[in-house]
């Protein structure tokens, strides 16, 4: 499980790499993004609120 707090902004670039079933608590638009030369790319949350928590689900 991951855990944000104190988030701020329109979008936030997680430094974990998107893996298929992550859900949020509450529900978030997630998307995988691609940086660089990564080949897995990382988690990006649009509008986050100031604090939400990830993990993987079914």
């Amino acid at each position: 499980m991951i855990r944000c707090s104190n988030v701020s902004g329109d979008k936030v670039i997680l430094k974990y790499h998107w893996t298929k079933g992550l859900i949020s608590d509450p529900p978030l638009k997630i998307e995988a993004e691609k940086l660089l030369d990564d080949p897995i790319p990382f988690i990006k949350i649009s509008n986050p609120p100031a604090e939400f928590t990830l993990r993987i689900g079914s």
